[in-house]
């Protein structure tokens, strides 16, 4: 493409500045950023014709150009930015429709790094590192919708979903209230708040000083059974009886092989829970002593001693 190996000819020598060498001659600053701007065109309708393998490679080109590569994010020139910024953001989006999920994060992230408002982009991005695994991402990107647009649906359910599958007890139920509130027949969220109601009846009093009322769970209503039916929480239901992990250790028979033994134990079994009490233990320790109630005590030690039991279950909502 003879317009854009121009815009990357950086040669001075006099030879290859001769007008009359089609393949170097040298163009104007503001006659590079016209090329630029309609060969973005260009690639955008080649992208909606579903061509997608040249739209790439021209976009990828673009980006390669020093007019793009050069500039920097901070740069007084608005309109170059904002080719920039859709040149990264359609490379990314045509890596998701290919099924290349890394590369679209790739470039979705270096997108978001020069404009992270736009929620859209920040959705998608979202949705691709919770597919990849990386809860943390996903939540950040997730909140970051909501704070733009705080009645951005898809992204409160997003955060619902991440709540339930790391059995983070609390903020499922925050988010679920959350969907409720705009949205009262949400069946998904219904089904949230009767289940951790009814598994986690001491918990109320606790929920209730931090999110208001609670949902009552009416067992006797066949609706609100057909509601929670389908929704297998990996913690641990009210009644399931608990087994006491207690070692008998005679005062006769303690040395220090014995003691040995009892610490590698306790190691092994705080391994276990290590995983998932390091990321909840403050977050719910700080919110009882906000809420400053006795009752909320019994509380935190339920949710803590369900959190635990997640490596002894299995399943999501």
């Amino acid at each position: 493409m003879i317009q854009l190996r121009a815009l990357n000819d950086t040669d001075t020598s006099e030879e290859n500045s001769i007008l009359n060498d089609c393949d170097n001659y040298k163009i104007s600053g503001e006659a590079e950023e016209t090329i630029v701007i309609s060969e973005y065109i260009r690639a955008l309708k080649l992208k909606d014709a579903k061509k997608y393998k040249a739209a790439l490679s021209l976009l990828l080109e673009l980006l390669g150009t020093n007019v793009l590569n050069k500039a920097p994010n901070d740069s007084k020139n608005d309109q170059i930015l904002l080719v920039k910024y859709n040149c990264l953001k359609n490379v990314g989006f045509i890596f998701k429709e290919c099924g290349q999920n890394e590369m679209a994060l790739y470039y979705l992230i270096k997108a978001t790094q020069m404009d992270g408002s736009d929620i859209h982009t920040l959705f998608l991005l979202g949705q691709l590192a919770h597919s990849a695994g990386n809860e943390q991402m996903a939540t950040i990107c997730y909140e970051k919708c909501i704070e733009y647009n705080m009645n951005h649906w898809p992204s409160k359910e997003g955060l619902l979903k991440i709540m339930c599958t790391t059995n983070n007890v609390i903020d499922a139920y925050f988010w679920a209230r959350n969907c409720l509130e705009q949205d009262a027949s949400y069946v998904k969220a219904m089904g949230v708040l009767l289940k951790i109601s009814c598994q986690f009846s001491t918990c109320l009093k606790f929920l209730e000083n931090i999110f208001g009322a609670v949902l009552e769970c009416n067992h006797n209503v066949s609706n609100g059974q057909n509601l929670i039916s389908g929704i297998d929480l990996p913690m641990a239901c009210k009644g399931t009886a608990s087994s006491n992990d207690f070692v008998e250790i005679k005062a006769s028979n303690l040395d220090w092989i014995t003691l040995g033994n009892l610490i590698i134990s306790l190691q092994g079994n705080m391994l276990v829970s290590y995983k998932v009490e390091k990321n909840k233990d403050s977050y719910i320790s700080t919110t009882a002593t906000e809420c400053g109630t006795t009752d909320d005590a019994s509380a935190q030690n339920e949710i803590q001693s369900a959190f635990s039991l997640e490596n002894e279950t299995s399943g999501t909502f």
